[in-house]
């Protein structure tokens, strides 16, 4: 996880000088594998500790899959662009509640 959130920010590094420019090289890679390795180290996790099929495939995988997308196309759009389709992703994580669970309520004891 670490290594994931290190790379993601060295990249924002590079955004950071010239947000209209377009990437060039390995950033995008950079970005884009970064937020991968990240999410993927919580998919590992996840699937270590038996977390359910829909968690999985619903919520693990795309958020690994998704900025590897984001960053084969990086060279193609904006450099601000790119931080804003991976910030997309990362709230992704947060917003997404599979359909058909049941919620129930916590009641301290």
């Amino acid at each position: 996880m670490t290594a994931g959130i290190t790379a993601t920010a060295a990249g924002l590094g590079v955004v950071a000088t010239e947000p209209g420019a377009h990437l060039h090289g390995g950033v995008g890679w950079v970005l884009g594998g970064g937020l991968a390795v990240y999410f993927a180290a919580s998919t590992a996790l996840g699937v270590a500790t038996r977390a359910e099929p829909r968690w999985i495939w619903g919520w693990a995988v795309p958020s690994v899959v998704a900025p590897l997308a984001v960053a084969a196309v990086s060279g193609l759009v904006q450099a601000w662009a790119v931080v804003a389709l991976l910030l997309a992703v990362a709230l992704w994580r947060v917003v997404y509640r599979p359909r058909g669970g049941s919620v129930q309520d916590v009641v301290p004891a």
